[in-house]
């Protein structure tokens, strides 16, 4: 069940700048389905899709922090469907606009 989640975290890891979809994992790393949302349920106690959404929210911010890339960008990049979007959950989870986040580490 390890070696599952580990495909798994390494394919989604590799394509954060594309769709993810449940279907397209499964298929690219050879779980079913039902043994994806086990594994990442018991092992990481969230779900995939709040995996995939942490992951892209990790990059997101390296790359705030990293670079001078714009919003629009950086949502480009880690496969949000744009930056209003990033920005709203990026805001959730941080509770900074990414603008601020940016500039608080200038």
């Amino acid at each position: 069940m390890l070696a599952d989640l580990e495909r798994a975290k390494e394919y989604i890891d590799k394509h954060l700048d594309q769709e993810l979809s449940i279907k397209e994992i499964c298929y690219h790393t050879n779980i079913s389905k039902s043994s994806l949302y086990k594994v990442f349920r018991q092992n990481l106690d969230c779900t995939i899709n709040d995996y995939i959404i942490s992951r892209r929210l990790k990059k997101a911010n390296d790359l705030l922090l990293t670079t001078d890339a714009t919003l629009e960008e950086i949502a480009a990049a880690t496969g949000f469907s744009s930056a209003d979007y990033l920005g709203h959950l990026f805001k959730r989870k941080t509770g900074q606009t990414p603008k601020q986040f940016r500039n608080s580490f200038r």
